[in-house]
């Protein structure tokens, strides 16, 4: 099925957006590991997060447009807000 350039580059953002939030995650499971154990239930809840993503990021179609949309809407806040917090504790660069 065909869709447009629109379409495609809202679905690549929504991918990439998916992707920033899951390296979020996956910086805040190795600290949580490293803090508490891999076992422990805020690594294994952030670890059902990320899998939870993933599956999510595999079913996204260029042609869903309104789940491309959802995407969007509900992770680009996070990832800001993800990044910042790094930002402002410096680990991040700028």
């Amino acid at each position: 099925m065909k869709w447009t350039q629109e379409q495609g580059i809202a679905f690549e953002t929504a991918r990439e957006c998916i992707t920033a939030l899951m390296s979020i995650l996956t910086a805040d499971l190795v600290q949580a590991e490293a803090e508490h154990g891999p076992d422990s239930r805020q690594a294994l809840a952030i670890n059902a997060e990320i899998t939870t993503l993933f599956k999510e990021r595999s079913a996204l179609t260029p042609t869903d447009v309104e789940g491309v949309a959802r995407t969007l809407a509900a992770y680009a806040p996070l990832v800001r807000e993800g990044l910042a917090e790094r930002r402002d504790k410096q680990l991040l660069i700028a």
